[in-house]
């Protein structure tokens, strides 16, 4: 999700952000205050928090929540215009979709060994 270009209202903006074997990037200008929180189990969650303590109420401020299994969540920071990173990412969904291959084989795996016959 790029968000560079993008024309905020006053206040908070709220983002929920959830991932099953994948992952989510949110690039924002280096204007946007930003707050983060989430839980992510096998994977990674960046709790990046870049907010004055005394903000312009009138000021917008992201706020990014939530859930992540098997993957990440990355926001970065990036002026409008500003060339991408994608073969880094790239690299990073490789190896999640490999991860992913091989919870699946382990998973059938599982069920021809399984005495029940289930």
């Amino acid at each position: 999700m790029d968000l560079r270009e993008a024309l905020f209202p006053d206040g908070v903006i709220e983002v929920e952000v959830k991932a099953v074997f994948g992952g989510v990037q949110i690039i924002v200008p280096p204007t946007l205050a930003v707050e983060c929180h989430g839980v992510a189990i096998l994977g990674g969650f960046e709790n990046l928090n870049r907010a004055p303590a005394n903000p312009d109420p009138s000021a917008p401020v992201l706020r990014v929540r939530g859930r992540v299994l098997f993957g990440g969540v990355q926001i970065e920071t990036r002026l409008p215009g500003e060339k991408l990173h994608w073969h880094h990412h790239h690299e990073e969904h490789h190896a999640l979709h490999e991860q992913k291959r091989a919870l699946k084989r382990k998973i059938k795996e599982l069920g021809r060994h399984d005495p029940a016959g289930k």
